[in-house]
């Protein structure tokens, strides 16, 4: 918070890593509503603070007053909590768990002992200086005083001024609005945080609203994303109509969607109303979303709001499926329901899901499969779903029938999915046995089947990790040819390779046939795993326990994780992303699904790499070589 060690305007970021005995610093920059973190190209081979001394426990970074950084060391022999260790690692550690709490030391960090030129005041550039003046003048009273700074060059010291007047009740709204339109980013997102604290009268609120109205398509994503968390703390028909407008711009799944929609209950009924009516998935999706959120409420008038969208079969389907997660069929539903309106709109969706069965009885050939869907979607047709689909994909075998067969799980799935097994493509066999693997049930029944030698490595360590011991015992006797040699023994029979000349063209083609499925490089393959780019300098033998041995050092972020889902879902893949309320995996294939953390019923991590054991099947020590070559060819 100053610029006394760095000058490039830029935010840096420092992090403590007391473990390691070092003080990370990254640089920050803006991508879209967040940052990106990038490493410092000056400390590419050496952390900003690093030190061999292992009592080196570096816990806090401040900046001081004097713009210098100041970092807080514990020194201390261990900074685990007893609490968290082994039973072994607290018999052995006993002896030295209060070693060094007579210690600690305090590093300043400076670039030149030269007095800092900061300024002083709110007009200072260093952030110690701005609070302790801002800590003074709220005590002060002195408004003319502040008022002078809202004009000052520095961002930082205008709306750090706001905040001063605001939290001395003397911001005006008419100031407000003119830092709302400031040139700096940073000031109109301080901005819309300081409107959302002060009172708008009837008059005022038209100026705040046209104001707002600019700030929907700023040019700033982070103003976008506050403007949508502003939004739902203000009053007014006119905050429902921006809500509607980000929410029908922001990208699916994005940081703008998800800020938009937890604005929404205050303006539920208003957004409903103004939201459109296309038939996009993404509109679908958030139809679906306002639903969730109508219904959470019990807001009758947002239903009927929402049902009277639906036209054609338009949000038909993504309704029913938002009553399917309640355990609700449409006419349970319609029991429930007192509304007229609402009631009105139900009798529309009833009559859609009647035309739909018509359609289908009456259909000589195949049905059509947009009406087979949406009677899939209502819990009371589904029956009639499951008897057509051993016909449906014996006549079609494409994703559509697959995805409703993953979704019902007829008791005889398995039968007529691996019916003609020999006549399907690799691409088909690798859907149905995904969509086998999506029930316990199924996976066993797989299992007993010839065809489940047909699962490539990746399934193989999948199943035989399997948090159900039945399935991994089974699986296990199923694949013993290729899983009785120990990592071990493995890696000793490929030693001979380290000492073989590899060629790095037959090397990419070897890749091409083992790693593609995981791995991306030279613009070929799969970004499921690491980078590999990073490997170049790693030596051979390092890269080749890492290909045989993939679990005995997994990098972070590669662990592999069992997710079962309420509705009895099976998933398998690596946590990309997580919040408080949800994660994403990323399966194999490069899928990814995120699921609400309501939603599983148990996560488990199988303590291995996602990377499959085994690749030594498709391997001799001279192929390895190759490969190996390959890999330490700079890209």
């Amino acid at each position: 918070r100053d610029r006394l060690l760095f000058k490039d305007g830029k935010t840096h970021a420092f992090t403590c890593e007391p473990f390691h005995n070092v003080v990370q610093h990254h640089v920050l920059e803006d991508d879209g509503a967040t940052f990106e973190a990038l490493r410092d190209p000056a400390e590419s081979k050496m952390d900003f603070l690093a030190s061999e001394d292992r009592w080196c426990r570096p816990v806090m970074v401040r900046t001081g007053p004097d713009g210098a950084l100041w970092v807080a060391d514990m020194y201390r022999y261990m900074i685990e909590h007893p609490q968290w260790l082994p039973q072994n690692g607290k018999d052995e550690l006993l002896p030295h768990y209060r070693e060094g709490d007579d210690k600690g030391r305090i590093w300043k960090i400076t670039r030149s002992p030269e007095p800092p030129k900061h300024g002083t005041g709110l007009g200072s550039s260093n952030g110690w200086q701005r609070d302790k003046t801002q800590m003074q003048l709220a005590w002060s009273g002195e408004k003319v005083a502040i008022e002078n700074l809202l004009k000052s060059k520095q961002p930082q010291t205008r709306a750090q001024a706001a905040w001063t007047l605001l939290a001395m009740k003397k911001l005006s709204t008419t100031t407000c609005l003119e830092l709302l339109a400031d040139a700096s980013p940073h000031v109109r997102e301080q901005a819309l945080q300081v409107a959302e604290k002060m009172e708008w009268k009837d008059n005022e609120s038209l100026s705040l609203q046209k104001t707002l109205t600019k700030l929907v398509n700023d040019k700033d994503a982070k103003v976008q994303l506050q403007l949508a968390c502003t939004l739902g703390e203000l009053k007014g028909d006119w905050a429902a109509d921006l809500l509607a407008q980000q929410l029908r711009g922001a990208p699916a799944g994005s940081s703008l969607q998800g800020a938009a929609l937890s604005s929404v209950m205050p303006h539920l009924e208003g957004v409903c109303t103004r939201f459109p009516e296309s038939a996009t998935p993404e509109n679908n999706q958030v139809i679906g979303m306002l639903f969730r959120c109508a219904l959470a409420v019990k807001n009758e008038q947002a239903i009927a709001t929402l049902l009277s969208h639906q036209g054609a079969q338009k949000h038909a389907t993504e309704l029913l499926a938002v009553l399917d997660e309640k355990g609700l069929s449409l006419s349970a539903f319609t029991q429930q329901v007192t509304s007229a309106e609402a009631q009105q709109g139900l009798k529309k969706m009833a009559d859609l899901l009647h035309t739909a069965a018509e359609e289908v009885k009456a259909a000589k050939e195949a049905p059509p499969m947009a009406a087979v869907a949406l009677l899939a979607s209502d819990r009371e047709h589904r029956e009639m779903v499951k008897t057509l689909l051993p016909e449906l994909w014996k006549k079609s075998a494409n994703t559509e029938v697959l995805r409703l067969v993953a979704k019902l799980q007829p008791k005889e799935g398995p039968e007529f999915l691996l019916a003609g097994w020999n006549e399907r493509t690799p691409a088909v066999r690798v859907q149905i046995i995904e969509t086998l693997l999506s029930s316990d049930a199924w996976t066993l029944a797989l299992l007993q089947r010839p065809e489940a030698k047909s699962c490539d490595a990746a399934l193989r360590a999948r199943l035989t990790k399997h948090p159900k011991k039945e399935i991994a015992k089974q699986a296990a006797a199923v694949f013993a040819d290729a899983t009785s040699a120990t990592r071990a023994a493995v890696v000793e029979k490929f030693k001979p390779a380290l000492k073989l000349t590899g060629d790095a063209a037959k090397g990419k083609t070897m890749f091409a046939q083992v790693c593609i499925s995981c791995h991306k490089l030279d613009g070929v393959g799969i970004e499921l795993g690491p980078d590999l780019r990073s490997v170049v300098q790693h030596d051979a033998e390092k890269l080749m326990n890492s290909i045989l041995d993939p679990s005995a050092i997994i990098e972070p972020g590669f662990m592999a994780y069992h997710c079962t889902l309420k509705n009895g879902e099976q998933l398998y893949g690596v946590i990309a992303t997580e919040t408080s309320a949800s994660l994403t995996l990323k399966m194999a294939g490069n899928l990814t699904k995120s699921v609400l953390r309501s939603e599983i019923a148990s996560l488990q991590s199988t303590g291995t790499s996602l990377m499959p054991e085994g690749l030594e099947a498709a391997l001799t020590p001279q192929s390895l070589a190759d490969l190996i070559a390959y890999l330490k060819v700079p890209k």
